[in-house]
C-alpha cells in the first residue's frame, strides 16, 4: 500500500516539473511477478494496473508515451533511461545480478524503493 503510495507521489511530481514521462522508467525486480498481494493479483500486476503506467512490451518499447513507462528489470535489459526507479522486493532474496542490470540502466540518476 504504501509502495503505491509513493509511486502516485513520483508521477506527481513529473507531471508537476513538466519532465517528459519517457525520461523515466519503473522496473521491478522478478520475484514481484510472485508475489501475491491482498487482491489476489501479482504485485507487478497491481502495479502495472495503476493509473498513468504503461506496461513496456516489445511492441511499445519505442513509442513516446504520457504515463510512466514499467517493466521488469530483466525485460529493460541492455536499455538506458536518464531517471530510473527500481522496485526490490526486501522479503524476497533478490539476485545480485539482476540488481546490478537494474542499477546500471540509470544515466542520471536512480531512486530504489524496497519492500518491507
Amino acid at each position: 500500500r504504501e509502495l503505491i503510495k509513493y509511486i502516485n507521489k513520483i508521477k506527481h511530481e513529473i507531471r508537476e516539473h513538466s519532465e517528459k514521462w519517457n525520461d523515466f522508467v519503473l522496473l521491478a525486480d522478478s520475484s514481484t511477478k510472485r508475489e501475491i498481494t491482498e487482491t489476489n493479483e501479482s504485485l507487478y500486476e497491481r502495479i502495472a494496473s495503476l493509473e498513468n503506467i504503461k506496461e513496456l512490451t516489445p511492441r511499445n518499447f519505442c513509442y513516446d508515451t504520457y504515463e510512466l513507462p514499467y517493466t521488469s528489470i530483466l525485460t529493460y535489459k541492455g536499455l538506458e533511461s536518464k531517471h530510473v526507479i527500481l522496485v526490490v522486493n526486501g522479503r524476497k532474496e533478490i539476485d545480485a545480478y539482476e540488481l546490478y542490470i537494474g542499477m546500471t540502466r540509470a544515466i542520471m540518476d536512480i531512486q530504489i524503493l524496497i519492500l518491507q
